[in-house]
């Protein structure tokens, strides 16, 4: 299932306010997303220039997608673990100044693209795709 970051700035944690199941959607306290979900960042997360930090514990996901705002850039914040089990693709024009440590551990084969962002990041490849 896909997972969508509503409401602007905030923490990846905080699914009341930024996780919901559809772009630009309602988001739900149930909706933080899991090793088996989808997460996209898109046009409909906020209008403009917006903040998500990666706090608290190891977060999940399977493909993860950022996308621009329809004006200015996103910023991925935060030094937590991330674990990807599936493709991570960027844009160009992302602001990161996200630290913490990646963990791809796909299955099958799948895709990491950057678009011209640099990683700060420790990057650890644990699957067999």
């Amino acid at each position: 299932m896909a997972r969508f970051w509503v409401g602007g700035t905030g923490n990846w944690s905080d699914a009341t306010n930024h996780w919901a199941t559809t772009s630009g959607g309602a988001p739900g306290a149930g909706n933080l997303p899991t090793a088996t979900d989808d997460v996209v960042f898109d046009t409909l997360s906020n209008a403009t220039a917006y903040t998500c930090t990666i706090d608290a514990t190891t977060k999940l996901c399977r493909d993860i997608t950022f996308g621009a705002p329809l004006v200015g850039n996103m910023t991925w914040a935060g030094s937590v673990a991330m674990t990807i089990s599936g493709s991570m693709t960027l844009y160009s024009g992302l602001v990161r100044t996200y630290t913490g440590n990646l963990t791809f551990n796909a299955t099958d084969a799948r895709t990491i693209t950057l678009a011209g962002t640099q990683t700060a990041a420790a990057i650890t490849f644990n699957g067999s795709g």
